[in-house]
This record gives C-alpha cells, sequence and structure tokens, in this order.
C-alpha cells in the first residue's frame, strides 16, 4: 500500500494511531518530529503518513481515519481512485441519486493531474485542505 517511499532515521517511538493532536498538531516543531511522530520505529514513510505529518507541522493536523477511509474505497490497491471507486464513495456519503455525469463530473473537478483519477493528495485538497 505505499505510494512513496522515503527513507528517515529511527526517532521518537510513537505509534501512528495514538498520537494526541491536541500537543503533536500544534506546529511547534520541524517537520523532522512529526514525521518521527507518524512511522514511530520504522525507518520509512508511506506518501499518507508524510502528508500527516506535514499536517501537524503546519497546526492543521488531518483527523484520523482519512488516510484509512482512502484505502477503503480503494478496492484495486492502486493508489488512486477511479470513477467506479467515487461512485461508490459518492453513494457512501450520500443519500443523494447520483448519475454517471455527475460522477464524471466530480471526478475531473478533483483530479488535479488530469490522469481520470483521484488520488489521496487530491481527495485530501478536495474534502480537508479546501475547508
Amino acid at each position: 500500500r505505499l505510494v512513496h517511499k522515503i527513507n528517515i532515521s529511527s526517532g521518537i517511538n510513537a505509534e501512528y494511531g495514538q498520537l494526541d493532536f491536541k500537543y503533536y498538531g500544534d506546529g511547534k516543531y520541524p517537520l523532522s518530529h512529526y514525521l518521527r511522530e507518524c512511522v514511530g520505529s520504522e525507518n520509512s514513510v508511506t506518501f499518507p503518513n508524510f502528508v500527516q505529518a506535514v499536517s501537524m507541522s503546519i497546526n492543521k493536523p488531518i483527523p484520523l481515519g482519512y488516510k484509512e477511509g482512502f484505502e477503503d474505497m480503494d478496492q484495486d490497491c492502486n493508489g488512486k481512485l477511479d470513477a467506479k471507486e467515487v461512485f461508490n464513495m459518492m453513494k457512501q456519503i450520500s443519500d443523494s441519486c447520483y448519475s454517471w455525469a455527475d460522477v464524471e463530473d466530480f471526478l475531473a473537478s478533483m483530479d488535479m493531474d488530469h490522469d481520470g483519477k483521484m488520488d489521496y493528495a487530491e481527495m485530501l485538497k478536495a474534502f480537508y485542505f479546501n475547508s
């Protein structure tokens, strides 16, 4: 499920799901501190964990569950949501009836790199960083 790997030195040992966002999402520490908090004793960081650490360093931590929700929707595990996966996502988050044209329009508006799919960064921009 890794999108990108970046080697980092081992540091502070913490589990990703047990962060104290009142303290660690305050933006008072260097990015390297938040990276170590997100990956614990691992020597590599996934792209979602990197984005999480950046969000913590700018005092806007992404709530737990965004990454896991994206991975759950990514049925083919390729790191991107295609139109079918986006359609399924839209059905899950809303009771409204969406047409295939609605899905294509939504996907086109979120698809910053114009590959016809929505990756995790595009989802964060659409649902989190735009708010």
